[in-house]
């Protein structure tokens, strides 16, 4: 009997490892930027890179195989006009991202109408895009992201590496 179980375990890590895109960070949402940077260095975690992402001060944070992204809203940033629908008194988890780079052939368009027409197929529904394709600066490299909903509503980002800058990251005020 084990080794049938042995098989399916096997299996089941292959099916897995094609099926899921690689889990690229997971974003948290705070009041002060700083002071989660340093709450979280008492777990090995140090700053990958600085970058703007609208009026929000954003960072990634690196260590042990993870990256964690916090995401700094001002207060003044009304939820009825962030794109994303952020506000200030919502802390905590945000989002969960997924490193689609190795999936896409064209842009992230394209990679998200294949997703649909896969989700069409396969559960008769169409994705729920909270946030269209948009272009991102971070740590020296061009990013394309997009938001989606799963069924509950929870957000995840879908993030493109488009390329390498060869330029170091511009941080002017933050």
């Amino acid at each position: 009997m084990a080794p049938a179980r042995h098989r399916c375990a096997t299996a089941l890590l292959a099916a897995q490892a094609t099926a899921l895109a690689p889990f690229h960070h997971a974003a948290v949402k705070c009041r002060d930027i700083e002071r989660s940077m340093k709450f979280y260095s008492l777990f090995g975690l140090e700053e990958e890179c600085r970058f703007r992402s609208g009026a929000a001060r954003c960072a990634w944070l690196t260590g042990a195989a993870t990256r964690l992204e916090l995401i700094e809203v001002p207060s003044y940033v009304n939820a009825t006009t962030a794109p994303d629908g952020l506000v200030e008194e919502a802390v905590g988890l945000n989002h969960l991202a997924f490193d689609v780079t190795a999936d896409c052939d064209d842009d992230l368009a394209a990679y998200l109408q294949k997703l649909n027409a896969r989700s069409e197929t396969q559960f008769r529904k169409s994705l729920r895009l909270a946030l269209a394709p948009q272009q991102l600066l971070a740590g020296g490299a061009a990013y394309e992201y997009a938001f989606i909903a799963d069924p509950d509503g929870v957000l995840l980002e879908l993030i493109r590496r488009r390329n390498a800058l060869g330029v170091g990251p511009e941080v002017e005020d933050w």
